[in-house]
């Protein structure tokens, strides 16, 4: 976080020389060796998709505190994903490992889904226990594979559950039999032929 956006902006982000390159236009895209903005993929996004829904992640902790989550809520309002869809459901949850996140976004967006992401589940949390700013269980694939009676037990408590990363066949599987409510991959289109969607 030491660098500002234009001074991120000089750096090249692609990884190397492009093997995608148009042949009948040999110079290489720049726009794609710059980094992504949230405003760039969400505005990319949306305009390919008026139904999408995102899952976004602040990361703590930042010496800008609790700048990142006002400058979050401004961007997601800019793009209207605070209003509910035509359904009423949210186009939008909003994730952090930081519980004093999680409060701030509820208080400037109340209504929008929080996660609470969890690495490990502590003892208070196997109850399924949630703070109350908190309406979802974000817990890794090895505290599933630990504990997957979580799953049950934050269901009976009025939460949902999701599990990150499922990167793996055999663990997909393990989300379904325990009634996961949403995967969050890596691999896309792995969890697709797991599930057997198109």
């Amino acid at each position: 976080s030491a660098l500002t956006l234009p001074e991120l902006e000089l750096h090249d982000f692609s990884g190397g020389p492009s093997v995608w390159r148009d042949f009948e236009d040999p110079r290489p895209d720049e726009t794609r060796s710059r980094i992504l903005t949230l405003r760039t993929m969400l505005a990319t996004m949306l305009d390919a998709s008026s139904t999408v829904t995102f899952s976004i992640e602040t990361k703590h902790p930042t010496r800008y505190g609790a700048y990142v989550e006002e400058s979050l809520v401004e961007l997601l309002e800019y793009f209207g994903l605070l209003r509910p869809a035509k359904d009423g459901s949210s186009r939008v949850r909003l994730m952090s490992f930081s519980s004093l996140a999680l409060r701030r976004m509820h208080k400037m967006a109340p209504g929008t889904p929080t996660v609470l992401l969890m690495g490990n589940l502590h003892l208070w949390r196997k109850s399924g226990w949630l703070p109350r700013e908190v309406d979802i269980a974000g817990i890794s694939i090895e505290a599933l594979r630990k504990h997957p009676g979580y799953v049950a037990v934050s269901h009976a408590k009025g939460h949902q559950v999701h599990v990150w990363t499922v990167d793996q066949p055999a663990d997909v599987a393990l989300c379904v039999e325990t009634g996961v409510d949403a995967i969050i991959s890596n691999k896309p289109a792995m969890v697709r032929e797991v599930l057997g969607i198109a």
